[in-house]
């Protein structure tokens, strides 16, 4: 066995592992974390190569990887994080129908959208793309925040 090979085979167990964890252990990805499928209808399975599962559909847009990767893990400025770690900042959503701005409220309900890019449990990554591409100020920090 090569150095090489033996690099090979340990990296395609702990990626086999990961993998594992990931879908058979609804903790170890986190409790917020958003379940995307792919276009062929399967759960997109964790991956380090080419820049990961995630990314690279994002085209190398910074402002669109970060406020997916927001939106992926539910750490986003929005309503729901405000509630547990910024208290004084009103969790409401802007669009006023919701007490508490979730990522589901967004996604699914808020009156903000027009267009209903999500609906029911299948949700792939691309039409998460297409949904932040579409509305720049989701999962995106308020104006009345100072930032962005």
């Amino acid at each position: 066995m090569t150095l090489d090979l033996l690099r090979k085979y340990a990296t395609d167990r702990c990626n086999a592992e990961w993998c594992q964890l990931f879908f058979r252990n609804p903790t170890f990805a986190g409790r917020q974390f958003l379940q995307l499928l792919d276009l062929d209808d399967n759960l997109i399975k964790p991956s380090y190569l080419k820049g990961g599962s995630w990314i690279p559909t994002a085209k190398a847009s910074t402002s669109l990887v970060s406020r997916m990767t927001q939106a992926i893990l539910g750490h986003a400025p929005i309503g729901e994080y405000y509630s547990r770690f910024l208290p004084d900042k009103d969790p409401a959503c802007p669009c006023g129908e919701a007490a508490l701005e979730t990522r589901d409220h967004i996604l699914n309900h808020c009156r903000r959208r027009g267009v209903d890019y999500f609906h029911g449990p299948a949700r792939t990554l691309p039409s998460l793309i297409r949904f932040l591409e579409r509305f720049p100020w989701a999962f995106s920090f308020r104006p009345k925040d100072g930032v962005g």
